[in-house]
């Protein structure tokens, strides 16, 4: 997964690779119900991969909180229904900071818990809009395709380094 997200205690700019991705309730896992059953998918990340982005220069590694939805899920007090204070939510992103969750989005999750379920390796890499500790609407854009030039810098050396070189005759 590449796109962007909301960092917790990381700058704007900066791009995040998730170590472990976590449900709302900071569980590996991600739960489906079907037939009337639950039944849980562990999030696996290929830190493999993650090892090898580490070079790039301004990335961060931490655990990612995928949410059900932009606003309550979040912790946000601007959306349309919202049933906690602003000193409710500082007190959750500080311990989701505690816990060593660096961003939160909406996909991490699923995606890891599928991907994996397949037998291929899930890896994340976002870019911070906003420090959600320091406030929660972007106000200087960085650049939000950070992210996807690291991954795109990184695919394109693997490819460059699998290609054969023919030998002249």
């Amino acid at each position: 997964r590449v796109g962007t997200t909301g960092g917790i205690g990381i700058k704007p700019g900066t791009a995040v690779l998730t170590t472990e991705a976590l449900n709302e309730m900071l569980e590996p896992f991600y739960e489906v119900i079907y037939m009337g059953k639950r039944v849980q998918y562990p999030t696996k990340i290929a830190t493999e991969v993650v090892k090898e982005l580490l070079h790039y220069p301004n990335v961060a590694t931490g655990k990612t909180m995928t949410a059900n939805c932009f606003y309550e899920n979040q912790g946000r007090v601007d959306g349309a229904f919202c049933d906690h204070t602003e000193a409710d939510k500082k007190a959750f992103l500080q311990r989701l900071s505690e816990a060593g969750v660096r961003n939160i989005e909406m996909e991490v999750v699923p995606f890891s818990a599928i991907v994996s379920r397949a037998g291929l390796r899930a890896v994340a890499c976002c870019t911070v809009l906003v420090n959600r500790l320091e406030g929660e609407h972007v106000e200087n854009l960085p650049n939000g395709n950070y992210a996807l030039e690291v991954v795109a810098d990184y695919i394109a050396k693997k490819e460059q380094a699998q290609k054969v070189v023919p030998r002249s005759t």
